[in-house]
């Protein structure tokens, strides 16, 4: 594995990260298989692309390895991905200001009658793919403990866009990790956490995520009247607000 992953002619960003991962999942973690990696990662970085980022950081964070300098490059590779793409969707969007309308531009449902193109579920397929990918993206610098702001910043409008966009399946557990992530640091940002709460009566949350997510508003200094009474009902005489 270290010499094909040292080797970045013979595979893509895409392959390496999905080896990476593979070798995580079958608890191989060799942590020199891990930080042998780094140094083919760093030197090709501008090739890797969201996904790819995502799930690096996603397999790094779990098998504990997590040099800081990194995970600073991969953060800051997802910044300027992120910047790249809010300039194709329109020059004037800033990163802190998701496209208000964006959850009307797609429906695999008719309305009005009307059925969605093609072209309009690829772009929702995508959308989907970038709402994963960030979640895992904030998730994994929460459970490392590393505040890059900037990560935190830009993951903002496509965690937005994938929230307000009814069309789209958004589990309870994605949910609850990206309001942790953010709580975990104290980033505030009232347009996200507005989307989350609207998101809660329609996801399942277990007990854990439940506690956790009243844990993460309540560090945020957010009321979300709904999932204290959904606590209440659900936990019944063992849930005690923070």
């Amino acid at each position: 594995s270290i010499f094909v992953l040292q080797r970045r002619h013979l595979m893509e960003p895409i392959h390496i990260a999905c080896v990476l991962n593979y070798i995580k999942q079958m608890k191989l973690r060799d942590p020199q298989v891990f930080v042998c990696s780094q140094e083919t990662i760093l030197n090709s970085l501008g090739l890797f692309q969201l996904q790819e980022l995502s799930i690096l950081l996603l397999t790094y964070a779990a098998v504990g390895v997590h040099d800081a300098s990194f995970f600073c490059s991969l953060g800051d590779r997802l910044v300027t991905i992120a910047q790249e793409e809010a300039l194709k969707q329109d020059p004037g969007t800033a990163l802190r200001s998701p496209s208000a309308s964006s959850s009307q531009n797609i429906s695999l449902r008719t309305r009005g009658g009307r059925f969605v193109s093609r072209e309009e579920q690829a772009a929702l397929r995508e959308e989907e793919t970038a709402f994963v990918s960030w979640v895992h993206a904030v998730g994994a610098f929460a459970k490392v403990g590393m505040p890059h702001q900037e990560v935190f910043e830009a993951a903002v409008p496509p965690l937005v866009r994938g929230l307000e966009n009814l069309n789209m399946q958004v589990s309870g557990k994605f949910l609850c990790k990206t309001v942790v992530a953010y709580a975990r640091f104290g980033f505030r940002h009232e347009r996200l956490l507005d989307a989350a709460v609207n998101r809660i009566p329609a996801v399942f949350l277990p007990d854990d995520s439940l506690l956790a997510l009243s844990e993460a508003f309540f560090f945020l200094k957010k009321e979300v009247p709904v999932l204290t009474n959904i606590c209440k009902l659900r936990l019944e005489t063992s849930y005690k607000p923070p």
